[in-house]
């Protein structure tokens, strides 16, 4: 995978708990990421655990 970082913040804002920030090299990168089976089936079994969750992506030109 294309992935170049990842990184895990913990703080109590807002009534969430944790952050999870993927980097990717390329939309490429992050389109195999997107497309990956590891990545459904992480997320069939991860997020109906999450009370609340808040997505974003955005771009950094």
């Amino acid at each position: 995978m294309y992935m170049k970082a990842y990184q895990h913040v913990v703080r109590h804002t807002g009534g969430y708990t944790h952050a999870f920030e993927s980097t990717f090299e390329s939309l490429a990168g992050l389109q195999e990421y997107l497309d990956s089976p590891a990545l459904a089936a992480f997320a069939k079994d991860f997020l109906p655990t999450l009370s609340q969750r808040l997505v974003m992506d955005y771009f950094l030109y």
